[in-house]
């Protein structure tokens, strides 16, 4: 600081560079791509736990009508699917290729709607850019599913739930923090 003849002088030079910093560290902030990934991570991770464990036991029970229908003799048929059931058409039966047997867990049937939320399967949603992320899938059976299909199906929640929304906002968290300390943020795979 200089007092001189009725003036002060004031140099900022190291609050300048300061500024420089945080505004290289801000920039960071607007490449939300890398936080988008660690929530699909982390959505994948949590999903095939929600599906392994029923909806963590949440989930209603089975109608003894669907565990009758599933326990059925498997069927092969000449393409080499396997089906289950009476002799309909093939549009009437869940097509299963390579697998014997039936399961009676809760959304396990077919597996689709589990691989789409756990490992990509055909019918996935997943649309990452730096502005957002879209992750789903495609299937109606997913919002019935959510929301139930009364007065056959129960709610059976898969992606409206309070778990999937706390790990984005840690996720996010961290991606602020590690963007603010300009320390690294990764995808954990």
């Amino acid at each position: 600081m200089d007092f001189g003849l009725g003036r002060v002088r004031v140099a900022l030079g190291g609050l300048v560079k300061e500024i420089e910093l945080l505004k290289r560290r801000a920039e960071r902030l607007k490449k939300l791509k890398p936080l988008w990934f660690r929530c699909v991570e982390d959505f994948e991770r949590i999903q095939e736990e929600w599906f392994q464990t029923e909806g963590g036991g949440s989930w209603p029970e089975l109608a003894p009508r669907t565990i009758e229908r599933r326990t059925l003799k498997a069927r092969k048929r000449r393409d080499g699917s396997v089906y289950f059931g009476g002799g309909g058409p093939p549009g009437e039966h869940y097509a299963i290729q390579g697998r014997e047997g039936a399961s009676h867990k809760i959304l396990h049937w077919t597996h689709q709607m589990r691989e789409d939320f756990t490992h990509g399967g055909p019918e996935r949603v997943l649309e990452i850019s730096d502005h957002g992320l879209e992750y789903g899938s495609k299937r109606d059976r997913a919002v019935w599913s959510d929301k139930g299909d009364p007065p056959h199906r129960p709610p059976r929640p898969v992606l409206n739930r309070p778990e999937l929304r706390s790990q984005a906002l840690r996720n996010a968290e961290e991606f602020v923090r590690a963007a603010l300390m300009d320390v690294p943020f990764s995808v954990r795979r």
